[in-house]
């Protein structure tokens, strides 16, 4: 089991090695699989976060400006970005995200 499990992961990773999370002056842009498949704009996003959605992931949780039964809602994250990373980045670049977060008016946490 916990060879299939590891086989599993190195194959989820090997497949999603192109992925990046980009930004520009209109918002967040993913790239998945060598192309871009969905853009944030920063007037959007009301709060983001880097977290560990799982085993060797980092991704950046976005929690959209929605109303209470927009899907997502305000207090549902939209994981974008998953890196597959055995750790968190180093503090210096969580400072260097969250520092461009907040010059676009997006809140974070810490």
């Amino acid at each position: 089991m916990p060879v299939g499990f590891l086989l599993a992961t190195v194959a989820v990773a090997w497949s999603q090695r192109g992925d990046a999370l980009l930004a520009d002056e209109t918002g967040l842009l993913v790239r998945h699989r060598g192309r871009v498949t969905r853009r944030y704009r920063w007037e959007e996003i009301r709060e983001a976060e880097l977290t560990r959605p799982g085993f060797g992931q980092v991704a950046l949780a976005v929690y959209p400006n929605g109303g209470p039964w927009d899907v997502p809602g305000p207090n549902s994250a939209v994981l974008v970005g998953r890196i597959w990373r055995l750790r968190m980045p180093d503090r210096e670049i969580q400072d260097r995200v969250n520092a461009l977060l907040r010059s676009r008016g997006v809140r974070t946490t810490d």
